[in-house]
This record gives C-alpha cells, sequence and structure tokens, in this order.
C-alpha cells in the first residue's frame, strides 16, 4: 500500500456524511449523533455530540477519581457538559502507590487549573505549549482527542499534551 493517501495528524476530512478526524488514538469518524475509532488495536462504536467526534462519558462517577498525583494517558470520553474525563492511564502514580496500566479513572476537569496544548503536535520542535481555558481544551479535545501528562491535586494542577516525561514506557 505505497500509495496509500495519509491523513496528517490533527487534519480532518469529509466522506459522505462522516468528517473523519486523525487523532493520536487513531482515525474517529462521526456523523449525525454516532462515531467509530478505528486504530490499529481496535474498533470501537459510541455516542456523540453532534459536530464532534469524542465519546460522550454518560456515568461520570462509574470509574474511581483520579484526584491527586501524575500520570500519562489519553482521554476515551467528556461528559456532555465538559465537567469530567474518562482517562485511561498508561502509567502513573497517585498518593506514592503505582496505577495500574490500563486502567479508566474519572478525572474532574473543574478541579484541573491549567490546560496546555502543543501548538504543533506532529512536529514538537516547531510548536510551543500554550494555556487555554477549559472551554477551548474541551472543544478541541471532542474534535481531536487527547492524549498526554495529568498532574493532579493542588493550586498547579494542569493537563498538558506537550513534550514531558513520567517514565512510561509503552
Amino acid at each position: 500500500m505505497t500509495n496509500a493517501p495519509v491523513l496528517a495528524y490533527g487534519t480532518s476530512l469529509r466522506a459522505g456524511p462522516f468528517v473523519c478526524t486523525s487523532r493520536v488514538d487513531g482515525i474517529a469518524c462521526g456523523a449525525s449523533d454516532r462515531a467509530f475509532l478505528i486504530s490499529r488495536a481496535h474498533l470501537a462504536v459510541y455516542p456523540v455530540l453532534p459536530h464532534t467526534t469524542m465519546a460522550v462519558y454518560s456515568s461520570p462517577l462509574r470509574h474511581p477519581t483520579l484526584g491527586s498525583g501524575r500520570a500519562y494517558g489519553w482521554l476515551v470520553a467528556l461528559d456532555r457538559a465538559g465537567h469530567f474525563g474518562e482517562v485511561e492511564v498508561l502509567c502513573g502514580e497517585q498518593d506514592g502507590e503505582r496505577l495500574l496500566p490500563h486502567r479508566l479513572w474519572t478525572v474532574d476537569l473543574a478541579k484541573v487549573r491549567w490546560f496546555e496544548v502543543d501548538t504543533d503536535p506532529a512536529d514538537e520542535a516547531a510548536g510551543s505549549v500554550v494555556s487555554v481555558p477549559r472551554s477551548r481544551w474541551v472543544a478541541l479535545a471532542r474534535v481531536d482527542g487527547w492524549a498526554g501528562y495529568l498532574v493532579l491535586g493542588g493550586s498547579s494542577s494542569y493537563l498538558s499534551d506537550g513534550p514531558g516525561d513520567f517514565g512510561c514506557h509503552s
């Protein structure tokens, strides 16, 4: 498949009724109130809000809450209001204990002080990290997905998709 078209990271295209976006966790396509995410690992179908590709998180208290500590992971879903996120953690720690990998956690976004966004995630050397309001971060995450670092607890809590390292190895 050397001639297969490539959808650059963070870009979108329209294919019939679908809008598809290349995200950090795969290619997400949405139409009407349904969407699917396809990656090398799996295919998932889920409900979405119109004009987005992020799953709707219907039950924020379904998973344990990640309230303090630090972790690396990716956003699986957001609730309709953008107050809670469902995050799959690859690695991290909470209260001095290592977090089990690939476990889902609820993150209360109202308790996060800073939301940082890489301006050019496809080329870390060319971009920079800027702080955005939660509403802007939620809007971006609903369309593009999110993967990055979480530092939670206290007045310096933040989420960032910029460069960093918590010692995670996939």
